[in-house]
């Protein structure tokens, strides 16, 4: 039987070769499969699910920061980041906001390919 399977292993692969993951993050994820935690969406869900909270809370500090500090709403930093990221994108991508649509403590943007 083997340790990690070589599905998990080109599984593994992809999310390095897609940028998902960092070599640092990959080998920790490979600690995972090999300690027998699953597969390397499983151990990704796992992880980011038990760090939701610490997220949110990172989140809330550098948003009360930001507003206080620079006397601006949230508002206007949401609409700064929208402007900066649409300039970023090709004409051949679509952009849909969706941070107001409730998520399980996230914030999420989605991009679509758009046919030219």
């Amino acid at each position: 039987m083997d340790l990690v399977s070589p599905a998990d292993v080109a599984a593994l692969q992809r999310l390095v070769d897609a940028g998902t993951l960092t070599d640092k993050l990959a080998r920790q994820v490979l600690e995972g499969m090999v300690a027998g935690e699953g597969s390397p969406e499983q151990i990704g869900f796992q992880h980011g699910y038990l760090l939701a909270p610490e997220i949110e809370d990172a989140f809330q500090a550098i948003q009360l920061r930001d507003v206080h500090d620079t006397k601006r709403d949230w508002q206007f930093f949401r609409q700064a980041a929208r402007t900066m990221e649409l300039a970023r994108l090709p004409s051949v991508l679509t952009f849909s906001w969706t941070s107001d649509v409730p998520l399980p403590r996230t914030r999420a943007f989605a991009i679509s390919a758009r046919s030219t």
